[in-house]
C-alpha cells in the first residue's frame, strides 16, 4: 500500500514501464548498439525508443532522446548513474 502512494516507488516504476512498453512496442525490430564501454548496454527496439543500462561504475553522458523512464534519478549533470536504465524516445536513432 505504501508503495502504491509514493511515486518514486518501485510499484509505480514497474506500472509506468508497463504502460510505456505497450504504448512504444510497434514491431518485432531490435538492434543491439556499440557502446564505448563493455559494461553499457544499448538496443533499440521498433518505434525508435532506446535503452540503455549502464552496468559499470562510473556515470556515462545520455544519448539525445526524450527522457522516458529511468530506473534511477539522473545525476546533476545529466548523466547516467552506475547500475541504472533509461529508455528515450527519438525520431531517429
Amino acid at each position: 500500500d505504501r508503495q502504491a502512494i509514493r511515486a518514486n516507488s518501485t510499484l509505480a516504476l514497474y506500472r509506468t514501464a508497463l504502460h510505456l512498453r505497450r504504448t512504444l512496442l510497434a514491431g518485432d525490430d531490435f538492434r543491439w548498439h556499440r557502446t564505448a564501454s563493455d559494461q553499457v548496454v544499448a538496443f533499440t527496439r521498433a518505434g525508435n525508443w532506446l535503452s540503455i543500462t549502464n552496468f559499470g561504475p562510473e556515470p556515462i553522458t545520455v544519448p539525445s532522446g526524450e527522457l522516458l523512464l529511468t530506473s534511477d534519478p539522473l545525476l546533476a549533470g545529466g548523466e547516467l548513474p552506475a547500475d541504472t536504465t533509461a529508455w528515450l524516445w527519438s525520431r531517429s536513432t
